[in-house]
């Protein structure tokens, strides 16, 4: 694992709403949707499970796990294939996997501000319990997957905790995901990568 890749944290990190309302477009699937069921994602289709083995069809919506990197280039190698929609990532832009992929995007968009982004349903209120139960923010960090600093948020009352480690970047690909991440700049930085061929 990557000193980027924060064992114990978790991969599981839900889209706010205000990601969807800024790009302003429906999906035709969301490709990686919480087993839970949907958030906040504008799609018609969701898959849940065995995402990488099913087909894609239409302009996808994809957040993947953001587990290893090894995981990472499964999902990225699938999405570029299927060339039609807007996939969520870590900007971590000095890995391998962001590099090879970057490039392949029509167009690439850096969030700003760090998205905070929801968390599971469940987990919130466990924490919230042990704090109850006077076990110390410390202690609970231990116990969990979170950081002293979003249990904390949690015990006062907050229900989003702040991204993995590093930013947010949106990549595109195709022209409506394209035409969508240049509408939603307000979300960021956007840029167009020079175009090379998958390897």
């Amino acid at each position: 694992m990557a000193a980027y890749e924060k064992a114990g944290e978790s991969d599981e990190w839900y889209t706010p709403a205000y990601i969807f309302e800024a790009l302003g477009v429906m999906f035709d699937l969301d490709v990686a949707c919480p087993p839970e069921g949907p958030r906040h994602v504008p799609a018609k289709y969701f898959y849940s499970e065995k995402s990488l083995e099913r087909e894609w069809s239409g302009f996808v919506w994809m957040n993947p796990p953001f587990g290893h990197q090894s995981t990472k280039r499964l999902w990225l190698r699938k999405f570029f294939e299927h060339g039609n929609g807007i996939a969520l990532l870590p900007d971590r832009t000095s890995a391998p996997w962001w590099q090879e992929f970057a490039p392949l995007a029509d167009v690439v968009l850096f969030v700003s501000p760090k998205v905070k982004f929801e968390m599971p349903e469940g987990e919130i209120p466990a924490v919230r319990q042990m704090a109850q139960g006077g076990v110390t923010p410390q202690e609970i960090s231990k116990q969990t997957r979170f950081s002293v600093t979003n249990v904390e948020r949690i015990i006062a009352g907050e229900d989003v905790i702040e991204a993995p480690g590093t930013g947010t970047t949106l990549f595109a690909a195709g022209p409506q995901g394209a035409a969508a991440l240049l509408r939603a700049s307000s979300l960021g930085e956007t840029f167009h990568p020079a175009r090379r061929t998958a390897a």
